[in-house]
């Protein structure tokens, strides 16, 4: 989608965001990952290394029956922005990877996930523990419903260790 075609049609205000999601996320990362870490080593005298540790972590897998949402149709109609919008006892996805979930659920449960689901497009799902009728479920009962599967694993995993941080040099 060009950018003149997605500011006509989302409108003004979220011209900015729609020039952006035109631009692949990946794309983006690959040009900011090197500035922000220069910054963060010049600024910071930031110094990192990363550490395989033996963990445990968590996959993402597909359950028996499969995916319970479909990827969005056409390209056309994404709105090439991920939307992830939190409420009481769920999380609504909009146009976005299973690496999105992981990612979220990752946060939620203070673990690693990995998305190994094999499901590379994008979708529209919601991952809610609290039901409609006020039912509470657990976060891996919740996955089921979505047809998706967790599964605990013990193995290497790699963290990230700060060797060295001090206060930022001034402007």
């Amino acid at each position: 989608m060009s950018l003149a075609r997605c500011g006509r049609a989302a409108g003004r205000r979220t011209l900015v965001a729609c020039g952006l999601a035109a631009a692949t996320t990946q794309t983006l990362s690959a040009s900011i990952r090197p500035m922000m870490k220069q910054l963060l080593r010049d600024r910071f005298k930031l110094t990192v290394r990363i550490e395989p540790r033996e963990s445990r972590y968590y996959v993402l897998t597909q359950g028996k029956k499969g995916p319970t949402f479909k990827p969005v149709a056409d390209a056309d109609t994404r709105v090439l922005v991920t939307r992830i919008i939190t409420g009481p006892g769920r999380v609504v996805f909009t146009d976005a990877t299973l690496t999105s979930l992981a990612n979220t659920m990752a946060g939620f449960l203070q673990e690693p996930i990995l998305n190994a689901t094999g499901l590379t497009g994008y979708y529209n799902y919601t991952w809610q523990w609290i039901l409609d009728d006020g039912e509470e479920i657990t976060p891996v009962q919740a996955m089921e419903n979505l047809g998706l599967k967790l599964e605990e694993r013990r193995g290497p995993v790699d963290f990230v260790v700060i060797d060295n941080a001090q206060m930022p040099t001034p402007n």
